[in-house]
Formats: C-alpha cells, sequence, structure tokens
C-alpha cells in the first residue's frame, strides 16, 4: 500500500458488533495444530531465496482509468497523507515479469488488466478464471481494485507456484508508472474473493470464498518453510554510504536477507483482533477465530525530549539526566495490538501517544486536521522515541522521525502519526526501518532485531 495505511479496514462496515470474546490460549493452541500443525521453532538462517526492494513515489493526485466497458473513471485524489513511499517487488506471473507493491496487511495478490492505465497483465490461456467469483478489495486510504480471479504460475525470489491471484479490471491507485498491482503477505482469512459477480452483493460475512494466497501456498506445497522476513532502508539520500542504484530493503522467503543486524532478538505472539464492538476483527465466513494481520502488543513505549541523544532505557532514573516518560497515563491502552504494516510510511499510535511524541519535538509539532498528519520544520530536532517489545527496546533513529511529507513542496512531517482511537494501530516504515523482522506463520511469532546503524 501507498503510506498511510493506518489499517486495512478492508470492508469492515460489513463486520457486525458482536459482544467481547476473549482469545482462549488453548484454544489458539489448537487452532495452530489444526492450521498449520505442530511444528519446532524454525531456526533463522540467511538464504538466497531473497530478492531487493525498491521505493515507489507516490507524489501524484488524482489518478485516471477505464473500467472494461470503456467508460471514463475518475478516481479520488490521495489525501496528504497518504504521500509517502511504498516497495515494490519484481514477481513474474505466467511468461511477465511486474513489478508489485509489498503488502503485509493484506493477503490478495493482484495484477492491472489492460483496462487500467499502467503497466497491465493481460491473461492468456495460462490463467484458468475461476467461475462465478469477482475481486473486490477497499484499502483504508480509500483505493480499491475489482476484478476477477484465477489461477496461473507465479514466481517470486526464484519459487514457483501455480496459484489463485487476481486481476484488478477496475482500480484506484497510485502506481506511478512503476507498479501494476499488489503482492499481499497476510493470511488467508482476510482474502477478498467473493461469490457471484454483482460487486453489490459482497459481504465478507455471507459470500466470501477464502483461499490460500501466494506466500500461503509456497509453504504448504513444501517450497519454502513457513516464514518470511522484510527488511526496510532509508533511501540513498539519508544514507552517506549508499550508492544510488543499491536496492532499498530484501523480502526473504525461508528465512533471512543479507542486512547487518546487532543485539538481542525480540519475540512476540501473533495475536488475533479481539472480537468487540471496535469491529477491527473481520467477520468472514471463516469461525472466529482466526489469524488475519500480523498483529503484536508492544510492552511499552520510552520518549525523551529532543536534547536527549540516547534512547537507552535506564535502569534507574537516577542513571540518566533524560527524563524518560513510559507513558503512565496510558501505556499501551487497553493493551492496543499493533500491526505491522510494509505498505504504511508511518507509525500511528493512540492520539494521546503521538500528541506527546509530537510535543517532545523542537519546536513543539501540532496535529493538523486537514493535512492529516504533524508538520514540522525540517531541520526540527526530534525526540528519542523507541518501542519496547519482548523486553528489548527498539530506539527510533532520528531519521525517521523527520520525513519528507511528499506533498512536492520540500516540507516535513512527523514520523508518528494520529491512530485516533482505532485499533489496531500501525508500525510502517519509521519503525521497520529500523529493524529486521521476521514473520513466522509456522509459530506464529514475529521476531525483531535491531538494524546495524546506517
Amino acid at each position: 500500500m501507498l503510506t498511510r495505511i493506518i489499517t486495512i479496514l478492508l470492508l469492515t462496515i460489513f463486520a457486525a458488533s458482536e459482544p467481547t470474546q476473549a482469545t482462549n490460549p488453548n484454544l489458539l493452541t489448537s487452532l495452530r495444530e489444526k492450521t498449520i500443525g505442530p511444528r519446532a521453532p524454525i531456526r533463522d538462517v540467511h538464504v538466497k531465496t531473497y530478492f531487493p526492494l525498491h521505493r515507489t513515489h507516490s507524489t501524484e493526485g488524482a489518478k485516471y482509468g477505464r473500467s472494461l466497458d470503456s467508460k471514463p473513471l475518475r478516481f479520488s485524489a490521495l489525501h496528504s497523507d497518504q504521500y509517502g513511499h511504498a516497495y515494490r517487488t519484481p514477481v513474474k506471473i505466467g511468461h511477465k515479469t511486474f513489478n508489485l507493491m509489498l503488502d503485509t496487511a493484506s493477503s490478495d495478490t493482484w495484477v492491472a488488466y489492460p483496462s487500467v492505465e499502467c503497466h497491465f497483465y493481460e491473461p492468456g490461456p495460462e490463467f484458468k478464471q475461476a467461475p462465478n467469483q469477482n475481486f473486490d478489495i477497499s484499502y483504508g486510504d480509500l483505493r480499491f481494485a475489482r476484478g476477477v480471479f484465477g489461477k496461473t504460475d507465479v514466481e517470486v525470489a526464484g519459487i514457483k507456484v501455480n496459484t489463485q491471484i487476481a486481476v484488478a479490471k477496475q482500480a484506484s491507485w497510485n502506481g506511478n508508472g512503476f507498479s501494476s498491482g499488489m503482492l499481499g503477505l497476510a493470511y488467508p482469512d482476510i482474502t477478498f474473493a467473493f461469490q457471484g459477480t454483482d460487486y453489490s452483493d459482497n459481504n465478507l460475512s455471507v459470500n466470501q470464498v477464502p483461499y490460500n494466497p501466494v506466500f500461503t501456498t509456497m509453504w504448504k506445497s513444501g517450497k519454502v518453510a513457513p516464514t518470511f522476513s522484510v527488511a526496510f532502508s532509508r533511501p540513498a539520500s539519508q544514507v552517506s554510504n549508499k550508492g544510488q542504484n543499491e536496492p532499498d530493503g530484501y523480502l526473504a522467503l525461508g528465512g533471512l536477507p543479507p542486512v547487518d543486524t546487532i543485539g538481542p532478538w525480540a519475540r512476540s505472539e501473533i495475536q488475533i483482533p479481539p472480537k468487540d464492538s471496535r469491529n477491527y476483527y473481520l467477520n468472514t465466513t471463516r469461525p472466529w477465530p482466526q489469524y488475519q494481520w500480523y498483529t503484536i502488543t508492544p510492552d511499552t513505549f520510552l520518549l525523551c525530549n529532543s536534547s536527549c541523544s540516547s534512547p537507552k532505557k535506564p535502569k534507574a532514573p537516577s542513571e540518566s539526566t533524560c527524563k524518560y516518560c513510559k507513558y503512565v497515563v496510558l501505556p499501551n491502552p487497553e493493551n492496543s495490538q499493533i500491526m505491522l504494516d510494509g505498505g504504511a510510511t508511518q507509525a500511528y499510535l493512540p492520539t494521546h501517544m503521538s500528541d506527546a511524541v509530537a510535543a517532545a519535538f523542537d519546536p513543539p509539532a501540532i496535529y493538523n486536521k486537514t493535512l492529516g498528519f504533524y508538520p514540522v520544520p525540517c531541520d526540527a530536532r526530534a525526540p528519542a522515541f523507541a518501542v519496547e517489545i519482548g523486553g528489548v527496546a527498539f530506539p527510533i533513529d532520528k531519521k525517521d522521525m523527520v520525513i519528507d511529507d511528499e506533498t512536492g513542496r520540500g516540507t516535513c512531517m512527523s514520523g508518528v502519526n494520529n491512530g485516533n482511537m482505532y485499533a489496531p494501530y500501525v508500525f510502517g516504515g519509521t519503525f521497520m526501518k529500523n529493524v529486521l523482522t521476521v514473520f513466522d506463520v509456522g509459530r506464529s511469532e514475529l521476531r525483531f532485531r535491531a538494524r546495524k546503524p546506517y
């Protein structure tokens, strides 16, 4: 996704409000064994099945396209808080390679049909269309894609499978001349295939037809271990020793990519969203509970004002002249879950947290409702900010705390944005550029290790 994906609210309009249901640990164990099978912890090893990622800038406004009947469709302009970067990667579909945007917060892989103005895929005899099914997905930033499903050969990092993907015949998204669709890496439960051909009939809890997306097909067919890892990097302009042609990160299937890391590993169980009045568990045709997104609950957040030079966690307050704040009002309200979203540029946190971070800038930042972010001077002094997960504190580099707002005006914004009170919240590029993240589907666990300073 193209930046501000505060959450993939993917048609939550259809999620019915139900009483709160706590997730029983024994039920989760049973769920893992039923859907994946008992597995020993997967050893983290470097693999050759990785490939470089490149950044896509999304600085344009409204996009235009054509539907299948060739009538013009004007697509909605991207809101300014959606501007930023997405990461794209090559994916071979049939006999042609396309650049698809990487998304860890959605599951469907889709590529554009010739009726959409971009680098397109025209299905040939290799594409076996699924009868009486349609593809219909809406993203949290107002983008959407609609079309048909079918099976074809898909190859990623040298791993080839015959799997189900979608061909978008209508789409509203900004490929910016580089990307042709999306590579979704989340769970099967939030795939957006529907029975029938009338989009107006689509309802996740009524006519959804879940299927195994690309990565699930790969590991279930034994082509790769059930784990992948992501390392996002800053653009060359922010890295003194990085060449212009070097990749902007890596996606590795089955293990780790070639990036330098330091310090201890942190582990956190992948959690199922609660089924309560907040409705961010999506009610689908599969029974609750199901894994949907890669969500965790951080231990806490550490914040110092802009005069603090290091966000190390002190053992005692007297050990540092910097005043650390463990958000005593709400360290993590209601143990709110955080989604790892590789398509989001910023981190989206509860309002009281994002306001506290903004106030610690020099000069202090104030949320702008019209822009949808906290504007800051590009030379502002950023606070020291860290996230503690599994007992390990991960400092956020100050380069990621003040970022270009991608409006084309040469102005900047805070890397931490206001997620309001809409859990699950989001760790996007602001956090993910500072860690190597392992998505261990086999163990239902996320692992993090700090990137060596770069």
